[in-house]
């Protein structure tokens, strides 16, 4: 913590650190700190784990049967609210 309070310095270090920094107290962790550019490259990871999250559901509902083409979707619509 006592190293956060040159902030200059501090923040040289985050930037330049290809890994997230942790604040320590003591032997306990506070916080983590990240760059910029390294939180970016988190949060595409994410939308990229997450998507293919979504892919592996679909593709188990479709091995699952429970999806149903577009066509018959639409019918039921028509046939509920009459467009």
């Amino acid at each position: 913590m006592s190293d956060l309070r040159d902030t200059s310095a501090f923040t040289r270090t985050v930037d330049e650190s290809s890994k997230p920094i942790q604040v320590m107290k003591g032997r306990e962790r506070k916080m983590v700190v990240l760059s910029n550019a390294l939180h970016e490259r988190y949060e595409r990871l994410e939308r990229r784990l997450s998507f293919k999250a979504t892919i592996a559901e679909a593709e188990a509902d479709t091995k699952a049967g429970r999806v149903r083409p577009m066509t018959d979707v639409q019918a039921r619509m028509r046939e509920k609210y009459g467009a």
